[in-house]
């Protein structure tokens, strides 16, 4: 966009949030949705969020899971967080339920 250029409303600067998706596809559209909306309740019609999805696969956290593999779980979690701050996400939040078994994911 070329310097100077007028918008026609007021330009809302936001910090990125960082999805961890795919784990429950259907959460992570919600939290989408939820979140979309949320802005724009709060700031207005033009306003939305700076969002990067991580997309992980189920399947694999399924398998940590049956295996009782928790460290090699958060581990892959982790990947996916490192990723999202690398895509300048501030905050990540984990859109499915099947994680919430880990403890202590924060304090890594």
């Amino acid at each position: 966009m070329e310097s100077g250029t007028e918008y026609p409303y007021e330009r809302i600067v936001m910090q990125k949030i960082g999805l961890i998706g795919g784990i429950g596809p259907e959460s992570t559209v919600a939290y989408y949705r939820q979140l979309v909306h949320g802005v724009k309740q709060k700031l207005g019609e033009h306003a939305l969020p700076r969002i990067s999805i991580e997309t992980l696969s189920a399947f694999e956290v399924f398998a940590f899971c049956k295996q009782a593999q928790y460290d090699a779980l958060a581990e892959y979690i982790l990947d996916g967080i490192r990723s999202l701050a690398a895509a300048g996400a501030q905050c990540a939040a984990l859109t499915g339920n099947t994680p919430n078994i880990l403890d202590g994911i924060s304090e890594r």
